[in-house]
């Protein structure tokens, strides 16, 4: 380490490591007590301790420095009337949306929600390119499946029986 990183460390500046959260250093906790909790290898009051100071880290008990905890960012609301607008939206209206590379994640989650009737749990724990992945193939069966519809009818016009 640099002279000058060892002393913004040491004045509480940031230690260049991001994303640490407080429920994942409790669980780093939590697992490294199961390591020491063995009888014959390990050392079972550090266990203990370690599982009461993960207990306390969660509980939000321990004043942790450097460590900001994650904040669990909400989906943006869609309003209904944007709701009823992208139930209403024709195969072209998908495709356009779809390759439109501006949409934001909360965007495609409402279209996929509102046009495709998919669920929307799923949907948020994926990666934007995931999900427009997973509409993609929701608009091709759909397409696919006019397409055989149509077919169907043409053929069912052409019978005589």
């Amino acid at each position: 380490m640099t002279k000058a990183r060892l002393e913004r460390d040491r004045a509480g500046g940031s230690s260049g490591r991001s994303g640490l959260s407080t429920s994942g250093l409790a669980d780093f906790l939590s697992q490294l007590a199961g390591l020491y909790a063995s009888n014959s290898v390990g050392n079972p009051t550090l266990s203990h301790a370690l599982i009461q100071l993960s207990g306390a880290v969660r509980r939000g008990e321990v004043k942790l420095h450097g460590i900001e905890p994650k904040r669990q960012s909400s989906p943006a609301k869609i309003s209904p009337e944007r709701l009823e607008e992208l139930k209403k939206f024709d195969s072209k209206s998908v495709a356009d949306f779809l390759a439109d590379r501006n949409k934001t994640k909360g965007e495609l989650i409402a279209l996929a929600s509102a046009r495709f009737s998919m669920p929307t749990s799923q949907l948020q724990r994926k990666r934007v390119d995931e999900v427009r992945a997973a509409l993609t193939s929701a608009w091709l069966h759909e397409t696919s499946i006019d397409i055989l519809s149509e077919e169907a009818e043409k053929d069912g016009e052409n019978r005589t029986s």
